[in-house]
């Protein structure tokens, strides 16, 4: 997304991502959680692999599946049993179908509560970000911008900052995509309405009529408009404007909501969607030749438990091996196998020449100053105010890479296996499925025939789940269609679209008075 500049030295990716321990109901939550990757430019771009590109690119995608999907088992255990979580579970049964934890049915877990307390995250020990030096000409504007970023990171707002947006583009507000205008500051805190900030100097006393109509279609769109005079913004005053007065309320609110007594769902999920965010840092670092082959040495640092970020760690391992050996090219692309250690263990010992430093800073704003270590990927947390998916392209190769793979069928249903159950949390493939995803994903045309309820949909939907490009399935009945539909989403698989005759009257019949969210997630 454009509005968010570069640091000096970085680029970043926005990445949404989601996660949530599976013994809860996907389709009761919508948790997807803004990641900025802020990852460090230089040489390593040199050795760019158009088959890792792809590869990587369907990475990307399947942790960016759904807000509610289930992480990788080994991740999810992780966490469930460090925020003490596991006493709660049961695992399914030897003979069961299925895999992993049950379908919780204890205790409520009110979804908004669980959605604001991941939303909010961890906001660290109170200490106010620091804007990065690089991007102070880029975001603000104006002397006025900066007192209102330094007062709202301040103080009791300090935890607050991390969801505050410099200079967005109001196109990705939904004003049209050609429009090159940019809003002062954007706030959210990811679960109510975004509020829009614009810092008034004395210009705009040319352009009232102009910025109400604007404020008007910003509000339109679902979204909250408030004016803060600049004179506001220097000295005294500054408590008796009207919109920071609302914005103190907003943030004072916020506040309350935190529970300093953050329960075990609140914590394994949060922990669960920061080691998807780690898994997505590391897919951008082998996309882009920072990871490369054994001999990489990753350090990861930062908040997350040790054990949590290992097993994220060894399932993205597993889960690229997965994808490479399903798609037959286990000769044609090395998998990578860093070997990951953490802060402590590698003090007092020589760096090694292929180091990569990975910073979890998830209580920091995407903006805030770089390390002074100047590590090769920062992950910090962020709001997208649209959706965002990082790509999964194809590439004009992709067939011959496919024809000069080699590896066995017995392989590559391991790999076909080991997603299935990361995905569907089922514990083995019925008869025939396995081989008619493969034969689908080496393009070859084919006819299955089962009865009904066998599993034939499974076929093309994880075939579709971990192939680049687009999956395009017809039904022959609406109602079948939207069953498929609702069955990914309780999987936790929110990437797909029922196109209908009943789903265009029912959008002609709704688009006007569709709330913020829906106008600004679809």
């Amino acid at each position: 997304m454009e509005i968010y500049a570069h640091p000096r030295g970085y680029e970043v990716e926005v990445a949404l991502l989601g996660g949530l321990p599976s013994a809860l109901h996907a389709e009761d939550y919508s948790l997807g959680t803004g990641y900025a990757l802020l990852r460090r430019t230089g040489d390593d771009d040199a050795t760019w692999d158009p088959k890792i590109a792809v590869i990587g690119g369907v990475i990307h995608r399947y942790l960016q599946r759904g807000s509610a999907a289930p992480p990788t088992l080994k991740l999810e255990e992780a966490a469930c049993r460090a925020a003490g979580l596991e006493p709660k579970l049961e695992r399914a049964g030897k003979d069961s179908e299925e895999v992993g934890y049950q379908k919780w049915d204890g205790e409520e877990v009110p979804p908004e509560r669980l959605r604001r307390a991941v939303a909010m995250g961890d906001t660290g020990d109170g200490t106010p970000p620091d804007l990065e030096p690089s991007l102070r000409e880029t975001l603000l504007g104006s002397e006025e911008e900066r007192r209102f970023l330094e007062w709202a990171c301040t103080g009791a707002r300090a935890g607050r900052g991390g969801r505050l947006l410099p200079q967005v583009l109001f196109r990705d507000l939904g004003m049209g995509s050609k429009d090159e205008r940019r809003a002062d500051f954007v706030y959210s805190d990811g679960v109510g309405r975004p509020i829009v900030i614009e810092i008034d100097g004395i210009q705009h006393e040319e352009s009232k009529e102009a910025d109400k109509s604007r404020d008007e279609a910003l509000e339109g769109l679902g979204l909250e408009v408030r004016r803060i005079p600049a004179s506001a913004l220097k000295g005294t005053e500054r408590e008796d404007a009207p919109g920071i007065e609302h914005l103190e309320d907003v943030w004072k609110g916020a506040a309350g909501d935190r529970r300093d007594d953050e329960d075990e769902w609140a914590k394994a999920t949060r922990w669960i969607q920061e080691g998807v965010a780690l898994q997505a840092a590391l897919t951008s670092l082998w996309v882009h030749g920072a990871i490369q082959g054994a001999e990489d040495e990753v350090h990861v640092s930062g908040r997350l438990p040790p054990e949590v970020w290992r097993a994220a760690v060894e399932d993205w391992m597993a889960l690229a091996k997965a994808i490479i050996d399903a798609h037959g090219l286990t000769n044609v692309v090395q998998r990578p196998q860093p070997k990951v250690v953490s802060e402590e263990e590698a003090e007092g010992k020589d760096p090694s020449e292929n180091r990569i430093l990975i910073a979890l800073e998830t209580q920091q704003p995407w903006w805030h100053r770089i390390p002074d270590a100047r590590p090769d990927m920062v992950i910090r947390r962020c709001v997208p105010i649209t959706t965002t998916w990082m790509s999964a392209s194809t590439d004009p190769e992709w067939s011959q890479w496919k024809k000069a793979g080699k590896t066995s069928e017995e392989v590559r249903d391991e790999g076909l296996g080991w997603l299935l159950t990361a995905a569907f949390r089922k514990r083995r493939f019925r008869e025939a499925q396995a081989a008619a995803i493969r034969r689908w994903m080496d393009g070859q045309d084919t006819i299955v025939l089962l009865p009904t309820g066998a599993g034939k949909s499974m076929i093309y939907q994880l075939a579709g789940l971990i192939s680049p490009g687009t999956t395009l399935v017809v039904a022959p009945l609406i109602a079948l269609m939207n069953d498929q539909r609702e069955g990914l989403h309780q999987s936790g698989i929110g990437r797909v679209k029922a196109l209908s005759s009943e789903g265009r009257e029912k959008t002609r019949r709704t688009h006007s008075g569709r709330s913020g969210t829906e106008a600004l997630s679809s």
